[in-house]
């Protein structure tokens, strides 16, 4: 994630789109819920620019102490893989 995005964004992004053209919102949702309660990401609630319901922008945390963790979990997922 270079910038914050909300959940429509994301998912439009990583190509989870129904049938009918919008985005899956609760294909990331518990995702995402999981990456707050852990630190790694936060979320802001803004406005909606179109006077639909106001939405929530994601943002990676960006610490020494997280980007550390997150590249620990990534080379531990990636050597387990590869064992």
């Amino acid at each position: 994630m270079e910038s914050s995005k909300t959940i429509g964004e994301l998912t439009t992004e990583l190509g989870y789109i129904k049938p009918d053209g919008t985005p899956g919102y609760n294909v990331i949702s518990r995702d995402l819920d999981i990456l707050k309660k852990s630190g790694r990401i936060e979320g802001k609630k803004v406005k909606s620019k179109n006077g639909r319901k106001d939405s929530t922008l994601y943002s990676i945390i960006f610490s020494i102490e997280n980007l550390c963790n997150i590249l620990k979990e990534v080379l531990l997922q990636k050597f387990i893989i590869n064992v």
